[in-house]
Parts: structure tokens; sequence; C-alpha cells
């Protein structure tokens, strides 16, 4: 009989911050039943996408089904961090941007944000998603071994990123009290400006901050695109661009949370794209070319 897939490389991180998750709420007594319930289910999910063979709708499923589950568990940080920890990262943070920049970078680019530039980069910050998840169909329909690394990598750096937060969850300038006091409230918001304040204070989870995933998603979707068309890395320069100066210009990260993700983004990619050399020759079980991480 032919050999079961491996576990790729987002599957292998995903199972480890999620039992290492359970493992910290169980010993640290702040775990809830729901916590294990939700963790339990998208674990033996996981081991179960390890039995789908590299063809079809069922390949399929088990490219896609991440993408569900990241979703859930980026709101069940929100809370469950709190539980598990009390310290916050932003004062730590905060001290490497006054060590760099003499003060929080977010608030000394402030007065330069007009109200047309805050709508410009509001716009842009809201591209983000269309961006990384365009990605995804176009990986889809490339196929193969471009479809697996965009996957594989995509989820990766969640897997990693939700890890930062775990280990240093952080508010971020807009939301810490002794920084959110100096930034104005919006008034007169454009329209984009409006409906990305109001689903940037409704949909964060609070501690999502260290490193920006906006900035290594938009990073590792742009080095994507680049490796597939010139024309398309030029096309998406700009918005990725604008992209990564909205996290600072909204006020909603430090600058070390975007060298983070820059260094996360771009390193993920090279790793991808090296695995894809190592592994494009290979064949899988039915003759689908494909990766592992063994």
């Amino acid at each position: 009989m032919p050999e079961r897939p491996r576990f790729l490389w987002h599957e292998t991180a995903a199972l480890l911050l999620w039992v290492g998750l359970a493992v910290a709420l169980a010993v640290s007594g702040s775990g809830r039943p729901g916590d294990f319930v939700l963790l339990g289910l998208q674990i033996a999910g996981y081991l179960g996408l390890r039995r789908i063979q590299p063809q079809g709708r069922w390949w399929q499923l088990r490219m896609w089904l991440p993408f569900a589950t990241l979703i859930a568990t980026y709101f069940w940080l929100g809370d469950a961090i709190p539980r598990l920890r009390e310290w916050r990262a932003d004062d730590a943070l905060l001290a490497i941007d006054r060590r760099l920049f003499g003060d929080c970078l977010a608030l000394r680019v402030l007065p330069s944000v007009s109200p047309w530039l805050r709508e410009l980069l509001s716009a842009a910050y809201l591209s983000f998603f269309p961006l990384w998840i365009g990605g995804f169909f176009v990986a889809t329909r490339r196929g193969d071994n471009d479809q697996v690394a965009y996957v594989s990598g995509i989820h990766l750096i969640y897997a990693i990123g939700f890890a930062g937060y775990t280990l240093f969850p952080a508010a971020g300038p807009f939301r810490y009290a002794p920084l959110a006091s100096r930034i104005p409230g919006l008034a007169d918001g454009g329209f984009f400006t409006t409906l990305n304040h109001e689903i940037v204070s409704k949909g964060c989870n609070g501690v999502d901050v260290f490193p920006s995933l906006h900035t290594a998603l938009t990073v590792f979707a742009f080095l994507s695109a680049c490796s597939w068309s010139r024309r398309l890395g030029a096309w998406l320069a700009i918005p990725c661009f604008l992209i990564i100066c909205a996290t600072i210009g909204l006020q909603y990260h430090y600058a070390v949370d975007l060298v983070a993700g820059t260094l996360l983004g771009a390193g993920v990619w090279a790793f991808t794209q090296s695995r894809a050399k190592v592994f494009s020759s290979v064949e899988l079980p039915l003759g689908k070319p494909g990766f592992s991480n063994g």
C-alpha cells in the first residue's frame, strides 16, 4: 500500500501550538472545559487530515480547512490568553520604540497623517484580506507545488504568529492606555476610515500585536506573487507597501512588530521556496507532486 502523506509544515506547527496551549491551560489551572473541547476537536481534525491523499476534492479540503480553524483560534485566544497570563508586552515593545525613535513611532508620525492620508491607509489596511485570500485562489489554480507552498506558508505564519501573541500579548498603541490617551478620536472620518475603525475596534482580540501579521502575510503574499509573475508583483508593490505603512500610520503597531513581521513573512517564504526545490521531484501517492515536512 502507498505510504500515507506526512504532516505538512503548518499542520505540525498548529498541532504543537494547540498541544502547548492545552498543557499550559491545564498546568496553570486557568483552562475551561470549552477550551479543551475546542483544542481537542482541532487536534483530532488535523490528525484526520493526514489520512487524505494528495488528489481530488478531499485534498482541497486538506488545503482549505485550516482557514476556518485559524479564525476560531484567533478569537479564542482573545479570551484564553488573559486567563493564562496577566502580563502584557506593551511596555517592552514601547521601550524599543523609544530607544530607536525617542517615542512610539506610531505617535511620532501621527501629526503627518492627514484625514485624506488616513482614508488611504484605512483602505489599504482593509485590502489586506482580499490580498492574501486572493492568493489562495491563484495558488489553487496554479496547483501542485505552488498551492501547497502558498497555503502551507500562510498557515505556518499564522501558527507562529499565534505563538507570538501567547508569549508577548500586547494591545498596541491605539489600545494601550498611556498611548491611547495621546491619540485624538476620529472626527468626521471618511468611509474607509470609519469602516476600518469599526472593524478593528470590534474585531481585534486584544493581544494581536507582536508580530504584525498584517506585515508578515503581506510580505509573504507579495514575494509569492513576484515568484509567480513579475507583472503581478509590480501591480501589488504599492498596495502592499501601503498595507505595511498603515500598521504604523493608523497607530496599531510598534516598530518592532513590523520588523518581526517582515522577518517572519520573508523567512517563511524562503523556507517554502527551498522546500519546493527539494520536493518538486518527489512523487506522492497517485502521482501528484507535493510537499511534506519530514
